[in-house]
């Protein structure tokens, strides 16, 4: 403890004695501390944690696998091909589609514009999520018609006051009256994405078209949904892979016209799918940043 005084003292002067010297050291200091934690969290949310939700190593993305021009890559399908898929795989204990949706909330103060997502009935059965207040979506609520929304924890408490009783309330978005079906719980997000969503629709909304022509939710040209599966019990990626690469090959002998560059599946774990091949180099800067403070 002396020896440690002694230091701290002979510090002390030292700074005293360089005055110019002592901020620059002060910022550099709190750069250095500041770009390792930033890093760090950025390592921990990527590499060192898994996914916020039950068994996240099950959670699967499920894509089309698009062979234009020699090239492999995943790729998003279209609202019929979802439907095929989820009446005949049986890898998962369910799959769910979801894509981006832009929300505007009317009747509550200002419009908000506000990042949704319209999703499938099985979508929070898949990430193994349930409402703080209210209920899941079923298949019932993908009918054409039925409006219905959950809302976000966090909208839920800056927008509605945190009203226990909120659910089955209207609130009007896009122009439209939905009922809101429930809240999510506290911490809740998916996807995970900058921004967040706020609001999650089902895809009633996409099984009509308010201009009377064909509804996306017909539309197999409507390649925009990204899926989401969790894997049963004994069943393996590749198990998967290779029943979901049969389905989408029958596919593109049954549809030439829209499915013709689909002949197989990528299935990889959804934290996989969300960061890539970003981990080496995630831990290469972490090690560098450290190496350099």
């Amino acid at each position: 403890m002396h020896s440690l005084l002694k230091d701290l003292r002979f510090s002390l002067r030292q700074l005293r004695e360089n005055l110019g010297f002592t901020p620059t050291a002060a910022i550099t200091l709190a750069l250095g501390i500041g770009a390792t934690t930033s890093i760090f969290s950025l390592v921990n949310a990527v590499v060192l944690r898994p996914l916020p939700f039950p068994q996240p190593d099950r959670l699967m993305s499920v894509l089309h696998e698009d062979h234009v021009g020699g090239a492999v890559s995943p790729t998003s399908l279209s609202y019929p091909d979802f439907f095929d898929w989820r009446a005949q795989e049986h890898s998962f204990t369910a799959i769910a589609s979801y894509h981006d949706a832009k929300l505007t909330l009317t009747n509550i103060g200002d419009a908000e514009n506000l990042e949704g997502e319209i999703v499938s009935a099985e979508f929070y059965r898949v990430l193994g999520t349930h409402p703080a207040l209210g209920r899941d979506f079923v298949s019932a609520d993908e009918k054409p018609g039925e409006h219905l929304v959950m809302l976000g924890h966090q909208l839920w408490q800056s927008k509605f006051g945190s009203r226990p009783d909120i659910v089955g309330q209207s609130i009007t978005l896009n122009g439209d009256s939905y009922a809101v079906a429930g809240v999510l719980p506290d911490g809740f997000g998916f996807p995970i994405e900058n921004p967040a969503p706020q609001l999650w629709i089902t895809l009633a909304s996409d099984a009509v078209d308010p201009e009377g022509g064909k509804p996306p939710a017909q539309q197999r040209g409507f390649d925009e949904l990204s899926v989401i599966g969790r894997l049963k019990s004994g069943v393996t990626v590749e198990q998967a892979r290779a029943e979901m690469s049969v389905i989408d090959r029958n596919l593109t002998a049954q549809y030439p016209e829209s499915n013709n560059h689909f002949s197989s599946t990528s299935v990889r774990p959804e934290l996989e799918a969300l960061v890539g091949d970003s981990r080496p180099a995630l831990r290469i800067l972490f090690a560098a940043v450290c190496f350099c403070c």
